[in-house]
């Protein structure tokens, strides 16, 4: 079998966007893997674009901690990548067998990876899904970050929609997590949570739905690694707890700083390099297993592999330069673009107001009320990389971090705190004719005061709003609205906890061949899916379409909270 000008020696996986194959180049007389895009995706431009990006991000980066990118092929037979051929297992594969890992080999893998970042961050690429999966450790010991499938490049602009969540749940971050922009240090958490399951044996976010996942990321404090092992020494634990802090200000800055940490930390404590340790580990299990992308690839001669091992005599230094500032380039101008646009039509709108009524009220205080409800769709998320749900940790083990006390701090989900006349420093005082609205949103969301649309959260004051009744709904494209009806007194300040994942439930559809998504009449996605669709609970009716296939229908009821996963075979139309 051939594809392109690759003879195709081995299948190796089968994924929702891309068939991967050890395959053989002859013009080069090199092995190689060769990841295929589905043929029914090659009508679909995000998917292509998807595609074209990881092929782009993977092939400007030339460093020896990162699988290379050899070629990209688009033809009217096939979309292919030809990447280096690892002979080895992935960092998955080891834990899954091993559990929690010794120190040293520990250590040696997120130097690995922290190499790979820091090369990667200075040419402006975030990688945006560091997971074990994509964490490949050869049969030498070395350590090779893979998959840039959902890469942001700095210089390009980024083909993420409003409101989808890219990356695999339980190693998100919590701005990713809310959608928010990213940078480098979204990167450093989640090696700090891959870095935690290899010291612990526990997946720390993992869980039973893609709502639970996200859920944990948000609210979860995880104990010390100290608690959870006696030979990890308290700088080790310190460093990682630095690396998972919820609050990206409270992290490392970049790689660099990390991995030059790490090296001191190792050399205080004297311990030892565990590349030779490694290696025989990867040898062993290679031994024992055969499989896919994420288990032990067969024996062949690695690309480039002697040549690799010989650079790595000399050690290489960490760069200094950073290429991904948290606000800088063409989204920082379109975000403060934006906030002289919204705060030019604020003055307009309080200059209207004033002549036409005696006493003014900040913006939304005039606002009429309307007495139908808006009525906003849940925008289904894109369907991309985000990892499987059977990724969660062993019963056992999540047991073990969930029932320790001081593991989660909660988020208040009470609808309404009220408290007279509280007041914010810097924050307006309201008149004797208004209240105010103070709003904390666990996930971002557009705000409509009666229908109107006032101001995206986190909002930067509260909403000054008249005296009386108000409807204010709260919008995320990823979820349902969600709508809260307030009656405010002069001069009160009222609280308002939103939390989208406090009610939604999931539903995650894999297809053969593939299907057009209807929920309750209403197209939401087209198969294969890496994100499971969010959904209100209660019933709803799912249909499954593909002209060339019997309709599939069911009706299913979701529970708050709960992922069902369907496994759907289409049966095909006789002619």
């Amino acid at each position: 079998m051939r594809i392109g000008k690759f003879e195709i020696l081995e299948k190796l996986s089968d994924g929702p966007t891309a068939t991967t194959y050890r395959a053989y180049q002859p013009d080069l007389e090199r092995v190689v893997l060769l990841k295929v895009l589905h043929p029914h995706l090659k009508s679909e431009p995000e998917f292509v674009a998807r595609f074209r990006r990881e092929a782009r991000a993977g092939a400007r980066l030339d460093s020896e901690a990162i699988v290379h990118v050899y070629d990209f092929n688009e033809s009217d037979e096939s979309i292919t990548i030809a990447m280096e051929y690892v002979e080895g297992i992935s960092l998955r594969t080891l834990l899954d067998h091993q559990g929690k890992l010794p120190l040293p080999i520990c250590l040696k893998i997120v130097s690995g990876v922290l190499e790979a970042l820091s090369y990667a961050h200075t040419h402006g690429v975030l990688h945006r899904d560091v997971k074990p999966s994509n964490i490949l450790i050869s049969r030498k010991g070395n350590v090779k970050l893979t998959d840039f499938g959902l890469a942001s490049i700095a210089s390009t602009s980024s083909l993420t929609t409003e409101g989808t969540l890219l990356g695999t749940p339980a190693y998100m971050s919590p701005e990713q997590a809310r959608g928010e922009p990213l940078d480098a240090r979204t990167d450093l958490f989640s090696l700090g949570v891959t870095a935690y399951e290899m010291l612990s044996g526990i997946k720390i976010f993992g869980g039973d739905s893609y709502a639970a996942c996200l859920h944990k990321i948000q609210t979860l404090v995880p104990p010390a690694l100290t608690e959870l092992r006696e030979d990890v020494p308290s700088s080790i634990s310190e460093l990682v707890a630095k690396l998972i802090a919820k609050k990206k200000e409270e992290r490392y800055s970049s790689a660099e700083e990390v991995l030059a940490e790490l090296l001191q930390i190792q050399s205080a404590l004297n311990i030892p390099p565990a590349k030779n340790e490694l290696a025989q580990l990867v040898v062993q299990l290679s031994g024992r297993e055969k499989g896919g992308a994420s288990s032990v690839q067969p024996p062949l001669p690695s690309s480039g592999e002697a040549e690799k091992e010989a650079k790595e005599k000399k050690p290489s230094r960490p760069s200094t330069r950073h290429g991904i500032p948290g606000t800088s380039g063409k989204r920082g101008q379109v975000y403060y673009i934006g906030i002289s646009i919204a705060i030019a039509a604020m003055i307009i709108l309080f200059a209207i107001l004033k002549s036409t009524k005696g006493r003014v009220h900040p913006a939304i205080s005039q606002i009429p009320e309307r007495t139908n409800k808006e009525t906003a769709q849940t925008v289904s998320r894109e369907s991309i990389g985000i990892g499987s749900l059977s990724e969660s940790a062993p019963s056992a083990r999540r047991e073990q971090v969930e029932t320790s006390s001081s593991l989660r701090t909660r988020i208040s989900l009470s609808s309404e705190e009220r408290t007279t006349h509280a007041k914010a420093e810097a924050t307006p005082t309201p008149s004797a004719e208004t209240g105010e609205v103070e709003v904390a949103c666990a996930q971002w969301a557009k705000v409509y005061v009666d229908g109107q649309y006032i101001e995206t959260t986190p909002l930067r004051n509260p909403l000054t709003v008249s005296a009386g009744e108000h409807e204010i709904t709260f919008s995320n494209p990823s979820f349902s609205p969600i709508t809260k009806t307030i009656r405010i007194k002069p001069g009160d300040r009222i609280r308002l906890n939103i939390d989208f994942l406090a009610n939604p439930g999931f539903i995650k559809i894999v297809v053969q061949p593939w299907a057009q998504i209807f929920v309750d009449g209403e197209y939401r996605e087209t198969t294969p899916l890496s994100a499971p669709l969010a959904l209100e609970a209660g019933e709803h009716k799912i249909s499954l379409r593909n002209p060339a296939f019997h309709k599939w229908e069911k009706v299913l009821t979701i529970n708050p909270r709960d992922t069902v996963i369907l496994n759907v075979v289409l049966e095909p139309v006789q002619k």
